[in-house]
C-alpha cells in the first residue's frame, strides 16, 4: 500500500507486479492505513482535510468524509 503526492493511495500486489488505485484526493495523500486488512477495509488521510474509508478494497467504491 502506498499513498504519495499524486494524491493517489495504490495497492500493489506483489505476486504480479501490478498495482491498483485505491483511492484519490485532491490534495497529497499523508497516511494510508489498515483498519482491517482481512476485511479489505482500509483508510487513507490527505493534506485536503479528508478521510476516505474503503470497504472490500478491491471491489467497492470508497466513501469519504471531510475532517474539521
Amino acid at each position: 500500500m502506498s499513498g504519495g503526492a499524486d494524491n493517489a493511495a495504490r495497492l500493489f500486489d506483489v505476486t504480479t507486479g501490478q498495482s491498483q488505485q485505491v483511492a484519490q484526493h485532491e490534495a497529497p495523500v499523508k497516511v494510508v492505513k489498515w483498519i482491517d486488512a482481512q476485511g479489505g477495509i482500509l483508510a487513507t488521510g490527505s493534506w485536503d482535510k479528508t478521510i476516505k474509508v474503503s470497504y472490500g478494497v478491491l471491489a467497492s467504491p470508497s466513501i469519504s468524509q471531510s475532517s474539521t
